[in-house]
C-alpha cells in the first residue's frame, strides 16, 4: 500500500483555541501552527490538551476532579473512529516531536516557544507521555 499523504494540522488544539455552542464543540479557531503532519497528529494533541491527561487547571475549566481519562478518552476515540489504543500509541511520536520543536526554537529565543521552554513545556509534555503510557499498558 502507498504511504499516507501528510494531513494538514491545526498544531495547537486546546481549549483555549476550540469553539464551543450549546451541543459541544464547533470549531477550531488560532490557526497560527498549522502543518503537515500524520492524520492523526491532531487527534493525540485532542486527547493530550482536551481530554486533558493531565488533571491541571480543570476548575476553571468547568470540569469534575478528578477526571475519568479512560471514558473522556472512550468518548473522543468513538467521535473519531478509532481505538483509544490508536491514539496513545500514536501520542508519543506526536510529543516527540513538540518536545523537539520547544527545545529547538525556545533555546533559539523564538517567541512564542521561548516562553513554552521558560514555562517548562517540555516536562508538561513528558508528565502527558507518563499518563498515557500509563493509560496504555494498564
Amino acid at each position: 500500500a502507498a504511504p499516507a499523504a501528510p494531513a494538514v494540522c491545526h498544531g495547537d488544539i486546546g481549549h483555549a483555541n476550540v469553539a464551543f455552542d450549546a451541543s459541544g464543540a464547533a470549531g477550531l479557531f488560532d490557526w497560527e501552527f498549522v502543518t503537515q503532519g500524520a492524520d492523526l497528529d491532531d487527534l493525540a494533541e485532542a486527547a493530550a490538551m482536551l481530554v486533558p491527561l493531565l488533571d491541571r487547571d480543570l476548575t476553571h475549566r468547568g470540569l469534575p476532579h478528578p477526571l475519568d481519562h479512560r471514558a473522556r478518552l472512550a468518548a473522543l476515540a468513538t467521535g473519531a473512529g478509532v481505538a483509544p489504543e490508536t491514539i496513545l500509541a500514536h501520542l508519543p511520536v506526536l510529543l516527540e516531536r513538540m518536545t523537539a520543536r520547544v527545545e529547538r526554537f525556545g533555546a533559539a529565543g523564538i517567541p512564542p516557544w521561548d516562553g513554552f521552554l521558560a514555562g517548562d513545556q517540555p516536562g508538561v509534555l513528558a508528565a502527558i507521555r507518563d499518563v498515557a503510557d500509563r493509560l496504555l499498558t494498564s
